[in-house]
């Protein structure tokens, strides 16, 4: 009550609770106005309860290869919020659809309804939600073992995404930086909040198991607080027009609004940490579970004004000439690039691209594995400073290609395009293999024994997730050369096919996906060249097929009779670019050459290396990395 009244109250004072009609456009009913924010809020709140209650099964809770019985209350407690987010979901979609139409409920039908969550991104949205928390109430009934609780928090969190993508974010300028601000705020809100609302709905477990649980949470707390600030702050700077716009819109009142809120959670966090999780530790649960309701209803009013602001129409400026709607800029969401000119190349290198997503992510590998390095010498054992030197090329690589000029050159140039996935899918993926990360993290989580001798107790930290991932059937099947050259010709090949290419192009969210298997695919691939496990020999036949499979695809595209994502490339056509087909056969040109020339250093590198005996780290790491 506290999330919807929160609402109410807010969309009632900024007058959005009121649909304005205008002459000759008809107006929403009074019914689909209200109800549309009050079934938002309550589909909010149940994700929280949803995803907080399955990332304490699977990450808090006691338990490794068997779930423990605070795990199994938990993934069954998920079962109901889940099915109210199912309901949410269903209902939010008509709701919508009228909100569309400007109509009541009633006028809604099924066929326009089909059609709405087919066809439009907003209904698509809804669905997808739909679909995936149905999987979250099933699968929550099902699952006995902790890695289906793992399993089912990753579908809760990427359920919910879909609405991320179609809302204001989605319309606004530089929408890369926004989508992926608010993307992050989401998670980090949904990992925060319902990590602390898990806490307080368990009941009948050991105080133990509350103990650990509290104490695993509280270690990333801090963690998931900054997130959510800086999210947050990205995400409002994407939306208003200045300073003033906190004082004189309703929008930047309500970011103020918000803003204090996290603040006030903030203190009651640090509350946490000096008062009651000592007590929690003498046995004394009281004083915690006091003071985390007082913080569950200061996150239900958080939520409800987020709803509010998604409700409140944003700060609205006069675009300038060439940012129109339907316009280049819309489409890319910042000013088409200028011509590429040799003497100019390093500057506009310098131009980032407007997405913080990939830039957080690079940064936050490269602190944990230089804190790794650091501690690991700290414990007297030596670490080669050339595997971190590695490290950092590799990282400068996937910054170049998700966030430098280039990333921008890639969506109005297909010659750009080819490098950008050429350097996230062979360049980057063999510098970062060759630093050996899953190594270094391997030594970092685990000293208490060796790698033969079983692990004593049942609780599943981050090392055991990493020893169960690393040795499941999928990972020990992707080390074979066969799987793994397979997973790059689907992943990067097909995936450079017309229809695939065009919705790549046109969503960013399609785009991230991308990146992200592309990145997967190359340290599959790659790995399969280094792995000593496998002959010399075998490993250069291997390489010779990939060789001849990136030949032939690279032929095709020079000869392909028309372009592939016509569609795009002619929206996006700035007067320096060549035609289309044209610059599609620049674009095999230089991923054919490229890609050989890389690719080509890489197997040397690999073959090269086979021929010397391996020392000891580089042994584990081939069995671990």
């Amino acid at each position: 009550m506290i999330g919807v009244g929160t609402t109410l109250a807010l969309l009632w004072a900024s007058g959005s609770l009121v649909a304005e009609a205008l002459p000759g456009i008809p107006a929403t009913s009074a019914a689909v106005t209200w109800a549309i924010p009050v079934t938002r809020v309550v589909g909010d709140l149940a994700a929280v309860a949803t995803a907080g209650c399955l990332m304490a099964a699977a990450l808090l809770a006691p338990g490794h290869r068997q779930m423990s019985v605070a795990g199994y209350r938990w993934t069954r407690m998920a079962t109901w919020p889940a099915a109210v987010w199912l309901l949410s979901s269903i209902l939010v979609a008509p709701l919508q659809l009228a909100d569309f139409l400007g109509t009541d409920l009633a006028s809604v039908s099924a066929r326009g309804l089909f059609s709405f969550t087919t066809t439009i991104p907003q209904g698509q949205a809804q669905a997808a939600v739909a679909v995936l928390t149905l999987v979250l109430v099933i699968g929550s009934r099902l699952v006995l073992t902790t890695a289906g609780s793992a399993a089912l928090l990753l579908i809760a969190l990427l359920a919910s995404l879909p609405p991320v993508f179609t809302g204001h974010a989605a319309g606004s300028g530089s929408h890369q930086a926004a989508i992926s601000g608010l993307a992050l705020h989401v998670l980090g809100v949904l990992a925060w909040a319902g990590g602390v609302l898990s806490l307080i709905l368990i009941r009948r477990v050991p105080i133990a198991a509350l103990q650990v649980a509290v104490t695993r949470f509280s270690a990333v707390a801090p963690l998931l607080v900054l997130l959510v600030a800086l999210s947050g702050v990205l995400t409002a700077a994407t939306r208003l027009t200045g300073v003033a716009d906190l004082v004189d819109t309703d929008y930047g009142r309500q970011v103020v609004i918000k803003t204090a809120a996290l603040l006030a959670l903030g203190g009651l966090g640090w509350a946490h940490r000096r008062r009651t999780l000592p007590s929690l530790a003498r046995g004394d649960h009281r004083a915690f579970r006091r003071l985390a309701i007082s913080e569950v209803l200061v996150f239900a009013a958080t939520i409800g004004v987020a709803v509010s602001l998604s409700r409140t129409p944003t700060p609205q400026t006069t675009p300038n000439p060439g940012e129109e709607e339907g316009s280049a800029f819309d489409a890319l969401g910042f000013p088409l690039p200028p011509n590429p000119t040799p003497g100019q190349w390093w500057t506009q290198l310098w131009q980032p691209y407007p997405d913080p997503l990939f830039p957080v992510l690079i940064a936050g590998a490269v602190v944990a594995y230089v804190w790794a390095v650091r501690r690991r010498t700290q414990a007297g054992q030596s670490w080669p400073s050339w595997r971190t030197a590695l490290l950092l090329g590799g990282a400068t690589v996937l910054l170049v290609a998700t966030t430098s000029g280039l990333a921008r050159y890639a969506l109005v140039s297909a010659p750009a395009h080819a490098l950008q996935y050429l350097l996230l899918g062979l360049l980057g993926p063999a510098l970062v293999l060759r630093a050996a990360p899953g190594q270094l993290l391997t030594d970092h989580l685990d000293r208490r024994s060796p790698a033969t001798e079983p692990v004593m107790d049942d609780n599943r930290g981050a090392a055991q997730w990493l020893e169960a991932i690393t040795s499941s059937r999928a990972a020990l099947v992707l080390r074979r050369p066969a799987p793994a050259l397979a997973l790059f010709v689907v992943v990067v090949y097909l995936g450079y096919t017309g229809p695939v290419l065009e919705i790549v192009m046109r969503s960013h969210a399609a785009h991230v996906v991308s990146v992200i298997a592309t990145f997967t695919a190359g340290m599959v691939l790659v790995r399969s060249w280094f792995d000593s496990d496998i002959p010399r020999k075998l490993r250069g036949w291997w390489i010779a097929g990939w060789t001849t499979i990136h030949v032939l695809v690279s032929v095709a595209l020079l000869t392909w009779p028309t372009a592939l994502a016509e569609g795009w490339w002619t929206e996006i056509d700035p007067a320096w670019r060549p035609s289309a087909l044209t610059d599609q056969r620049h674009a095999a040109v230089v991923f054919l050459l490229v890609g050989l020339m890389t690719a080509g250093a890489i197997a040397v590198w690999a073959l090269a290396r086979a021929s010397r005996s391996p020392s000891p780290v580089l042994q584990a790491e081939n069995s671990d990395s």
